[in-house]
């Protein structure tokens, strides 16, 4: 089991609210500083927003029972907006 904490933000450095952070099965949201929490047995992880370019992060070099800091930043996804 991970212990998984992070911020997620933009190009920009600004944090991005409501972001879907999940392993596939279960999952979370960022608060509005971009924080979010999730604890997974699962060797990846996702981060999903509107109008963002979809992230992983591969857990697996880690040793299983860690406690993990993943920040990440998400790039606007110009060709997948439309308005």
């Amino acid at each position: 089991m991970y212990d998984i904490i992070g911020n997620v933000v933009d190009e920009k450095n600004r944090p991005i609210i409501g972001v879907v952070v999940d392993d596939g099965s279960i999952g979370t949201a960022s608060d509005g500083l971009g924080y979010y929490e999730l604890k997974t047995d699962k060797k990846k992880i996702n981060f999903r927003m509107i109008g963002y370019k979809q992230e992983s992060f591969d857990l697996s070099k880690y040793k299983d029972g860690s406690k993990v800091n993943v920040d990440i930043t998400l790039t606007t996804d110009v060709e997948g907006t439309t308005l």
